[in-house]
């Protein structure tokens, strides 16, 4: 009787940790697996708009990106510079906000500071002389 109660128990223990186990299983099979550099280069991109980010990772599959610049060219209207690398040389592409690609423009100035971007860091007045 001992017996039986043991091996009850013993296979009660398996099913349930064998159970937990497919569990797991399924919730990491339903998530879309990114490489490395997937991750990467849309850690890079995510503070800027989407259409950006979608634009360059279909232009450029393989690529790896190393910075984003925003700023406006000689319009006015704001661009996105992506630097990156691509089998082992250094390029860029540029894109509006609207995630159509163009030329890099030869002027560039600062673009407008983003309704939730941080205040610049308090600067401290000169020593006096």
């Amino acid at each position: 009787m001992k017996r039986l109660i043991v091996a009850g128990c013993s296979f009660a223990m398996f099913v349930a940790v064998a159970g937990c186990k497919s569990d797991k299983d399924k919730s990491s099979a339903d998530q879309p697996h990114m490489s490395q550099r997937e991750l990467m280069n849309r850690s890079k991109l995510d503070a800027y708009p989407e259409s950006v980010s979608a634009a360059f990772m279909r232009d450029y599959p393989t690529a790896n990106v190393t910075s984003v610049e925003a700023y406006n060219d000689t319009t006015g209207r704001t661009v996105y510079e992506v630097n990156f690398v691509r089998d082992g040389r250094a390029e860029d592409a540029v894109y509006t906000a609207e995630g159509m690609r163009v030329a890099a423009p030869v002027n560039r100035t600062a673009p407008p500071p983003r309704a939730d971007a941080p205040p610049p860091p308090h600067q401290p007045p000169p020593p006096p002389r």
